[in-house]
């Protein structure tokens, strides 16, 4: 290039050089966040899973411990969350781990937030809550009629993926077992036998 001289020991970058790496690490990030958004989403319904299950593991050992029925279900309405009206199976205002009317555990509206989280039976029965027994299995408490225990599934999946977790590509399941085995998995899972991690 004439007429463009450097001083002896002048060193830097041109302009056209750091506007080319400004153009190539936008390219990078553009291309990064989408994915990157997703892994934060099944990080959260990975960890809201994992509160749960814990959440019912301590419900299974209380139940055996002490001898009695204990029951995991859907916290009420609170100040920061209101259940959707007349579907007890919508958790994500929260998790209460009860004896007899006595609150043992709480999972707080607050760590399930911008989360769907939602209890399915197989087969599919009326149930709104999971009741474990003092032989560590889940039972019906004051099922009538033929309501047999029954495998349960909690889905929890990012609210703005929409309202069915089977297509939320971060969804993640609480198995729990009638024999009253409890796993988390990273899937959409709705039979107790694909309740293992990949």
């Amino acid at each position: 290039m004439a007429g463009v001289r450097r001083r002896d020991g002048a060193r830097g970058f041109t302009l056209i050089e750091l506007l080319a790496v400004m153009v190539i690490f936008g390219v990078l990030l553009a291309i990064a966040l989408p994915s990157f958004d997703v892994t934060l989403k099944r990080y959260r319904a990975g960890m809201a899973a994992t509160q749960i299950a814990g959440a019912l593991q301590f419900a299974r050992t209380e139940a055996i411990r002490t001898g009695g029925n204990i029951t995991v279900g859907q916290a009420g309405p609170s100040a920061e969350c209101t259940p959707g009206e007349g579907d007890a199976t919508d958790w994500h205002c929260g998790v209460n781990v009860a004896a007899n009317g006595t609150l043992l555990k709480t999972i707080a509206a607050s760590s399930l937030n911008a989360l769907s989280v939602r209890l399915n039976t197989n087969p599919e029965t009326a149930r709104s809550a999971i009741m474990f027994s003092s032989l560590g299995y889940t039972t019906c408490g004051t099922c009538t009629g033929s309501m047999e225990p029954s495998d349960s599934f909690i889905h929890i999946w990012p609210a703005a993926d929409g309202g069915n977790p089977a297509v939320s590509p971060s969804v993640s399941t609480v198995c729990v077992a009638r024999a009253g085995k409890v796993v988390a998995v990273a899937l959409y899972v709705t039979d107790v036998a694909n309740c293992v991690q990949p």
